[in-house]
């Protein structure tokens, strides 16, 4: 049986972005199986919705997908932050440091300056 480790980025193309942090959220750092076939009181549906669930098996259905924590978590790292929560309480609901919340900011900073650089 395939396994797949599902990145966030390439789950928004397949089911869209709200739906992949969904996904993320729910599943990250765990194998879960997309069956080819997901009715409305599966896990997954009760996750993404019935509609994105049907689409995530059109494409994955018969395979795992790993989807990675580490993304999952960076993504809520910067949607905390971003809703104005102190990186001190960050670092508490997500069970990780002060420290790895202020490297995941200023990451993601210096990725957004570095696309607004002038050509």
């Amino acid at each position: 049986m395939a396994v797949i480790a599902a990145s966030l980025e390439e789950l928004a193309l397949v089911i869209g972005a709200q739906a992949a942090r969904a996904f993320m959220t729910a599943f990250a750092g765990r194998r879960i199986y997309v069956p080819q076939a997901i009715g409305p009181d599966h896990p997954i549906a009760a996750a993404i919705g019935a509609d994105k669930a049907a689409v995530l098996a059109d494409y994955y259905g018969g395979t795992h997908l790993e989807p990675p924590l580490a993304a999952a978590k960076r993504w809520r790292v910067l949607e905390m932050a971003a809703a104005g929560v102190p990186d001190s309480e960050i670092a508490k609901a997500l069970w990780t440091t002060e420290r790895h919340v202020r490297r995941i900011r200023a990451a993601a900073q210096a990725a957004a300056a570095q696309l607004r650089l002038p050509v």
